[in-house]
């Protein structure tokens, strides 16, 4: 594919976006779409990406770039991540081993939520190396216990911990929709009615927490365990029962990346969780250069958040992110088209990367640094660098 992008499904993420708004049920939308609050968060996400600017270079380069970037240890074709959502099921036919499959053929990584409608053990069976599984700790010790020795078991290689879930958010819209979980027969029959398709893709099905089958747990039950605060102590516990890579997620204090880097974290994700739960937060985009110059090379730093053009990928890795992670537009991709739709996002921030970094004269992902970009202040003041 060159970096024309016509023959995309998709031509923007705009386009992918109103595609799903039409395929999906609104209580559905609501869950994939919402803020928390205001929603200030989520959008201040996507608009902090406009405060930096790029140089274009002359001569710009003829040479397709090489976006093949290495992260935590992995070899990839873009460093681009779908960042771990619960209940992909609902939302998509195929659900993660749909995501899973379009991912990896993309040549980007993928990461299976906690709260995932298809089992850790059910995908490690189909979805080939590098598996990275995403724990949102539970309060009972014992059950963090198995489902980090179930990952271990099952062949995944990094473990990617959740920290910024100590509550449960605010979603107004999730309560206008009236979405609840599990759904009632009643429920599903009146979401059935208004989106036949999206019934059809989910005939058969009944999404669940498959992590947590067999337990005698109920819905409320589970959200109660892995919904809850997650301390140092906790980090430490798992940074010594866990072998393989270990990552961080929801750090945004650069003296907490420090903390982390202290006990041998592989890497620290940058993230609010799409603004999902806590608004009024810091954009994960606006602190990145500090937590970067706190993490000292010491471990890798991942941008999640607000991601929406392959431009907005360079920037970061300019400013020191290895890669970045992003949930939103490949949710828009699996809800419109299920996995042909989730390759479509990923070509589409391919064709954007390409494009881009042959404007800026740059040949590799090792080209881009603080020297390609330049901040803008709304204000009308310029600022290089960080």
């Amino acid at each position: 594919m060159d970096d024309a992008g016509g023959h995309l499904r998709f031509p923007t993420i705009e386009s992918a976006r109103a595609a799903a708004l039409l395929a999906l049920p609104r209580p559905v939308w609501a869950y994939v779409e919402g803020g928390a609050e205001k929603g200030w968060t989520a959008s201040a996400n996507m608009s902090a990406f406009a405060d930096w600017n790029l140089f274009p270079s002359i001569p710009a380069t003829a040479a397709m770039p090489d976006l093949s970037s290495t992260v935590m240890g992995h070899r990839v074709e873009l460093p681009l991540i779908f960042a771990p959502v619960g209940m992909l099921g609902l939302i998509g036919r195929g659900g993660e081993r749909s995501a899973a499959a379009a991912t990896k053929a993309a040549g980007g990584l993928f990461i299976l939520s906690t709260a995932a409608t298809t089992s850790l053990e059910d995908l490690a069976a189909t979805h080939a190396a590098p598996r990275i599984f995403q724990l949102n700790p539970p309060r009972d010790r014992s059950l963090a216990t198995s489902l980090v020795d179930r990952a271990r078991d099952a062949g995944y290689d990094d473990l990617w911990i959740t920290v910024d879930n100590p509550t449960h958010g605010y979603r107004p819209g999730d309560l206008e929709q009236g979405l609840r979980f599990p759904m009632s027969w009643t429920t599903r029959l009146s979401l059935a009615l208004s989106r036949p398709r999206w019934a059809a893709a989910m005939a058969g099905s009944r999404p669940g927490l498959a992590n947590f089958e067999g337990l005698n747990l109920g819905f409320a039950d589970i959200l109660d365990q892995i919904v809850s605060p997650c301390g140092w102590d906790d980090l430490e516990w798992l940074r010594d029962r866990w072998r393989g890579n270990l990552a961080v997620k929801g750090l945004l204090r650069p003296s907490d990346v420090d903390r982390a880097a202290q006990l041998g974290f592989d890497a620290v994700i940058l993230s609010n969780q799409g603004g999902r739960h806590f608004d009024s937060g810091v954009t994960p985009l606006s602190v990145l250069p500090a937590a970067v110059e706190a993490a000292a090379n010491r471990l890798e730093i991942i941008l999640d958040g607000g991601v929406r053009s392959g431009a907005d990928v360079i920037k970061a890795i300019c400013l020191g992110a290895t890669a970045c992670s992003t949930a939103r537009p490949f949710c828009y991709g699996l809800a419109a088209a299920g996995a042909a739709g989730v390759r479509s996002i990923f070509d589409l921030f391919r064709a954007e990367m390409l494009r881009t970094m042959r404007f800026m004269g740059c040949r590799s992902i090792a080209d881009l640094g603080l020297d390609r970009l330049q901040r803008h202040s709304r204000f009308g003041q310029a600022r290089r660098g960080g």
